[in-house]
This record gives C-alpha cells, structure tokens and sequence, in this order.
C-alpha cells in the first residue's frame, strides 16, 4: 500500500513536470519576430527610455537603432539575422561580421525576452516591447 502511494506521487509529480516543461516551448513565435522592438531600459541611472531598437523585417535584414542621451541624434546600421530551426537562437551580421547573438525564451505579438550569448553586450538578459520609433 505505501508503495503504491509513493508511485503515485512520484507519477504525478513527473507529469507535473512533464507538462510545465512542455509548455515552455510554447512561448516562442518566431512569426511575432517581424517588426519594430524597443530595449526595455531598467535602470534608473539611463534617463531614455528605450536605448536601443530592433526593425526585423522579414527579408531576414534587420536595422539596429542606437540611442544615447549624450548625442542628439540616433545612429543606424544595417544588418542580415539568421533564426535557427527551432526559432530560439538569433544571430545578427553586419558587414558579413558577427555582431550579436541572443537565444530568445519569450515572444509573442507584444513582448520578447531574450538572452545575449555574446561578450559584447555582456551576456545580458533584456526585455523588448513593440515599438513605434521612427528615424
């Protein structure tokens, strides 16, 4: 009897876990990826809101926009992306050089999260919203 109890348990708990673990794959559509994102800022000590944006068109180019409150004026550059098959890893070239890569664990039609695998951006997780930012 208490063997049966403790199967049951340890079944249902795998199931549990089965289930939570199964649904995670779920919360990358990589077709939301088209479009304009904007870097949450949260820190307090960045007076912009958005330091940072994405245009991902769905020619695989993507324009990155920089913002510092130090210069008045926004700077571009132009960039080809690369998804992986399973749309969770996001690579960024420019001028045929790599420049950043990101393994994406949320998007959806408003929000994406992501994480920087690249020492550049010093390996950051970061948040982007659907942004309306214009040059």
């Amino acid at each position: 009897m208490m063997k049966t109890k403790t199967l049951c348990r340890t079944l249902f708990l795998l199931l549990v876990f089965f289930m939570t673990a199964c649904s995670n794959d779920d919360n990358v559509d990589i077709d939301q990826l088209a479009g304009e994102w904007g870097v949450v800022n949260n820190d307090p000590n960045i007076p912009i809101d958005c330091p940072k944006w994405y245009l991902f068109k769905p020619d695989n180019v993507c324009i990155v926009y920089y913002n510092s409150f130090l210069d008045t004026e926004s700077k571009k550059d132009s960039c080809i992306y690369i998804v992986s098959k399973d749309g969770k890893l996001l690579t960024i070239y420019n001028l045929n050089k790599y420049v950043e890569q990101w393994k994406i664990s949320k998007l959806n039609s408003s929000k994406m999260t992501w994480k920087s695998l690249s020492a550049i951006n010093g390996f950051l997780n970061e948040e982007l919203v659907r942004s309306t930012h214009r040059d």
